[in-house]
């Protein structure tokens, strides 16, 4: 059975949404689709009522419910994230400035100061690039 939730979702969720899923009035999902349910319900209430920062989102698919909106809004979240740290990335390696480039791709999608601040997203940055780097090490045992 098809159902409808609503939930509220970050701007910057609700921005991706429009740019790249061409969000009009709801986001359908099709039958196949499996979304593991999140166990925290208490994190998942909370975007269940209107938030400061946050737009309305209507979801459609096939048994949805709360738990699955919020884990779709989850995943679209880190979605943009991963763009913006892929974005960054390729600037930063083409020799530009790392907060420069941080501002453009928050331009990009049309997010405003208001809407994420870009000392946050640039420490989102640095966070990704302290874990890539952890990541690339090759230990000396091998």
């Amino acid at each position: 059975m098809i159902k409808q939730v609503h939930i509220y979702a970050p701007v910057h969720v609700f921005k991706i949404l429009l740019r790249d899923y061409d969000y009009r009035d709801k986001l359908y999902l099709g039958k196949h689709y499996h979304i593991i349910s999140p166990t925290n319900y208490q994190r998942c209430k909370k975007w269940m009522e209107p938030q400061e920062g946050s737009r309305r989102i209507t979801i459609e698919g096939l048994d949805m419910n709360p738990f699955k909106a919020y884990a779709i809004i989850r995943s679209i979240d880190k979605q943009f994230r991963e763009k913006m740290n892929t974005y960054v990335l390729g600037q930063v390696n083409a020799g530009r400035a790392a907060r420069t480039a941080v501002l453009e791709f928050l331009e990009l999608y049309d997010i405003l100061e208001e809407e994420i601040k870009l000392d946050s997203a640039y420490k989102d940055w640095r966070r990704f690039m302290a874990t890539n780097k952890k990541r690339s090490r090759i230990p000396l045992w091998v």
